[in-house]
């Protein structure tokens, strides 16, 4: 049977509602009141409900995350330290998962339903329209690897122009002059941020537009995108894909379906640093986003929040660094002989 406060109560000698407080943390009970009370919890196995404290409180201790595309390794990644991260604060993950980037928002207002303290956004990529439809939530909302203007959010995320931009100095260095972009979703706000930045960097020295496919942000749609751009623009030698999934699938499909030496024939490039980027089966060039050091900013920033319901809402904008492996030039030997 579930031992209950007013059990509690009985065994410490105090009001049930003393017990409340000592387990709300909030004032109004004496530290060695406090420690009875504890201490006839543990004796008796107390364990207070949390939804109950909440209604009490106006805090449930719950962090809703709402996450898309769950396959994308580098996202999964990020959930499984946010999980561990929230826990090691005492709050608890309650997690919703979405279809695509579309589901996020509609995800938002369902979770005021729940009762959660915020809510951490984790997705690829955002629609633009997303600030329209939900710009006036009432949600403290953290956005990772996203920054979306007129959303009333915090965010945590990588600088995508200048991780575009750098690519571009890559491939150009390395005498590519007829380049593809695997872009992700219509629509997205970070897949045109990098897809900005890298095309206008290859304008500035003097490169023709990039040649665009649409992969799905997945490893499937970008394999069937890269065989579809390749018949398109057999002449291209470099493929810069919007994010590792897609950059993996395109790898595939290049070696195994079309028989093409990578990087010989053809330079590929992602962005996230995803775990199986530097698996030897990939050797994947590409761009790192600190995840680690992003969702400890981001924590503290939801924290903070909590505390503070009035403050204003924060970004943080981390530099992501290129990681040159064995799936473009510049990572192997000069060939000889040929």
């Amino acid at each position: 049977m579930r031992v209950t406060a007013w059990q509690v109560a009985r065994d410490a000698d105090v009001s049930q509602s003393a017990v409340s407080r000592a387990f709300a943390g909030r004032s109004g009970v004496s530290e060695e009141t406090r420690g009875r009370i504890f201490a006839a919890a543990e004796r008796l196995g107390y364990r207070p409900n949390a939804l109950a404290r909440g209604l009490s409180t106006q805090k449930s201790g719950i962090v809703g995350v709402v996450i898309s595309q769950m396959s994308n390794p580098f996202l999964s990644d990020a959930l499984e330290r946010l999980s561990h991260r929230l826990r090691a604060a005492g709050l608890k993950p309650f997690l919703i998962t979405v279809d695509n980037e579309h589901e996020v928002g509609a995800a938002l207002p369902a979770l005021a339903e729940y009762r959660v303290d915020g809510c951490f956004v984790i997705s690829p990529h955002l629609p633009r329209d997303l600030a329209r439809k939900y710009g006036t939530s009432d949600a403290t909302v953290l956005l990772f690897n996203s920054a979306l203007p007129g959303l009333k959010a915090s965010t945590v995320y990588t600088d995508n122009l200048a991780g575009g931009r750098t690519v571009a100095d890559l491939l150009a260095g390395e005498g590519h002059r007829r380049i593809g972009y695997l872009h992700g979703a219509r629509g997205s706000a970070t897949d045109g941020d990098r897809f900005d930045g890298f095309s206008t960097r290859l304008a500035e020295r003097g490169i023709d537009p990039p040649v665009v496919g649409w992969g799905d942000n997945s490893y499937t749609g970008a394999a069937g995108a890269l065989i579809d751009l390749m018949a398109r623009s057999p002449d291209l030698t470099a493929i810069f894909c919007a994010n590792d999934v897609m950059a993996m699938g395109a790898m595939d499909a290049a070696r195994y379906q079309l028989g093409l030496e990578i990087p010989r024939q053809l330079s590929i490039v992602g962005f996230d640093d995803a775990p199986p980027a530097a698996w030897p089966g990939y050797n994947l060039t590409t761009i790192h986003q600190p995840v680690e050091e992003m969702i400890d900013v981001g924590a503290e920033i939801m924290l903070a929040e909590g505390r503070d319901p009035g403050r204003l809402p924060t970004s943080k904008l981390f530099k992501g660094r290129l990681i040159v492996r064995g799936s473009s030039l510049t990572a192997r030997q000069p060939a000889t002989g040929s």
